[in-house]
């Protein structure tokens, strides 16, 4: 597989700094890039159309992508479109236990209760004169609550709790990291993102096809790999 490595666009942080000419104080320097992983140029796709299944929903394509080392890795679909369906696992609320609505904050906090399970926190700071600001503020859930579980895609997976196609994403051991089921709604070009984040050097790709009509299919042009520590050093010095 040829792949060219291109200057990183992830970076942990950017700060700029402004000289500073007042009162002929000396300009701070500007800080450095924090560079944490690199493009890689990849091209990977689909038959176009994708073929179906000759019966039922089954796997009509797949890949292995693998980059030693890498801390993570991040896809970028140039285009995607399948028959996407849906994800419906079933509404089930159960009671969760948050623990006690301790009241207690913190030395510098303040703490109180807005309803039965919330309690608000804010840090108190005082400044000259007497004054009181209030610096943050968070909100902690207390008490049994019932909440709607919340499933994992390996639930969703193992349950058949998808309609359509879609496409799977697992790790070296066959575990599932990520289903793509729908298109990303924030987006206006639909067939065009970047996926999250998986902390893995190694996907499988599996696209999951029905019997029933399909679609153009896939086509990713690059990856993100995530440096490693020593990397990190490094590239960084």
């Amino acid at each position: 597989m040829k792949a060219s490595f291109m200057i990183s666009i992830f970076v942990l942080g950017i700060f700029l700094v402004s000289a500073c000419t007042i009162g002929g104080a000396k300009p701070k320097p500007e800080s450095k890039l924090v560079i944490s992983g690199s493009t890689v140029d990849i091209n990977i796709e689909t038959p176009h159309p994708y073929p179906n299944s000759d019966s039922g929903r089954k796997v009509v394509w797949s890949y292995k992508l693998e980059h030693p080392k890498a801390t993570y890795l991040r896809l970028h679909f140039n285009n995607i479109q399948i028959k996407y369906g849906n994800v419906n696992p079933p509404s089930i609320y159960e009671e969760v236990d948050h623990g006690e609505c301790d009241l207690n904050a913190p030395e510098g906090y303040k703490r109180e209760l807005m309803d039965p399970n919330t309690i608000k926190e804010t840090q108190i700071i005082e400044q000259q004169g007497g004054e009181v600001s209030v610096s943050s503020l968070r909100t902690i859930k207390c008490g049994i609550i019932k909440e709607k579980k919340e499933y994992t895609d390996q639930e969703i997976f193992d349950n058949n709790w998808i309609e359509g196609d879609f496409l799977l994403i697992k790790d070296r051991d066959g575990k599932v990291l990520d289903i793509i089921a729908n298109s990303p709604f924030y987006l206006e070009n639909k067939y065009d993102f970047w996926s999250t984040a998986y902390s893995v050097d190694t996907v499988i790709l599996e696209l999951y096809a029905d019997d029933k009509e399909n679609a153009h299919g896939l086509y990713i042009d690059k990856y993100v790999r995530g440096f490693t520590e020593e990397e990190k050093e490094r590239i960084n010095q």
